[in-house]
């Protein structure tokens, strides 16, 4: 890395975090959303064609869908969140939009205790004529079965202890979003937010 590339990429990535955990603390139902989306972005990967995630490729389904209940409307907002924190940044090429999800899934384990996950930076965004992803968006909504996300982690050349990892953190940041109220969130935010 030449000198200054660290440090510009260590700001990115403090930025996004930083915009994320707004996010969160602005509404805390989005904790849950911003897990989900990291995590349908790299479920949407496809291991047999080497096709989709995590390339944020994932994005565009979600802030193309025309549904309105409440899921999808916290996922579309933690999308335009990701989108609105990476085109704030003044050097976007350090982080590209599919790290940003990545990011900001990591932050939402984060802000509800969890522990602090490093992230590993250099996703290649999905092209504007990249084919989408049939995942359903609702996957970890609670209105389809298990075994469609058992599939989508096989699907994804996932292990059983990969899902097995995975899963349980779902109804963690479920749990713990449910249990806090924005005083309590507020306790989790680095001074310079609050």
């Amino acid at each position: 890395a030449m000198y200054g590339d660290q440090e510009l990429r260590v700001g990115t990535v403090d930025s996004l975090r930083e915009s994320v955990r707004r996010a969160i603390l602005k509404n805390p139902k989005l904790a849950p959303s911003f897990y989900q989306l990291a995590l349908l972005d790299g479920l949407s990967f496809d291991a047999k064609t080497n096709a989709y995630g995590p390339d944020g490729s994932f994005m565009k389904i979600v802030l193309s869908s025309k549904d309105t209940d409440e899921y999808t409307r916290n996922l579309q907002e933690a999308a335009f969140a990701l989108v609105a924190a990476e085109k704030a940044l003044k050097m976007k090429t350090a982080v590209t939009i599919a790290d940003a999800v990545a990011i900001g899934g990591a932050e939402a384990i984060e802000s509800i205790g969890g522990p602090v996950l490093t992230v590993q930076l250099g996703r290649a965004d999905a092209g504007r004529s990249s084919a989408i992803s049939t995942l359903p968006i609702d996957l970890f909504s609670g209105n389809r079965p298990s075994s469609e996300a058992a599939a989508a982690f096989k699907r994804a050349g996932l292990t059983e202890r990969e899902k097995t990892a995975l899963l349980p953190c779902t109804l963690t940041r479920e749990t713990g979003q449910k249990k806090r109220t924005t005083e309590d969130w507020q306790e989790h935010v680095s001074p310079k937010l609050r």
